[in-house]
Parts: C-alpha cells; structure tokens; sequence
C-alpha cells in the first residue's frame, strides 16, 4: 500500500459502523473501491480448479 495507504477515522462510531453511519460509510468505501490510482484489469483469473469465475 505505502504511499496509496490512507487512514480514515469516523467519529462517534463503533463496531457496527454499516448501522451507526451507514452514509459515511458508503461515502468512504465508493471512494475506496471506484477512485482509487490502482490498475484495473479486466482479465478473468483463473482458480486452483482450473475453472474461470465470472
């Protein structure tokens, strides 16, 4: 991660952050998921059966 890794804190939340926050949640996981820098790949991976997963 390094230099990509970013520490977010969201106050007045404890384990159940998906039902304390659910909005700042989402706002930061969107973030995390769709506008991150990494590379995007669109080639399957193949599993240790052999079969491809869609």
């Amino acid at each position: 991660m390094g230099e990509n890794a970013e520490l977010v804190v969201i106050k007045n939340a404890g384990h159940a952050l998906n039902i304390e926050k659910p909005k700042v949640l989402f706002k930061n996981l969107k973030s995390f998921l769709f506008e991150s820098s990494a590379p995007t790949t669109t080639k399957q991976e193949s599993h240790s059966n052999g079969n491809k997963q869609d």
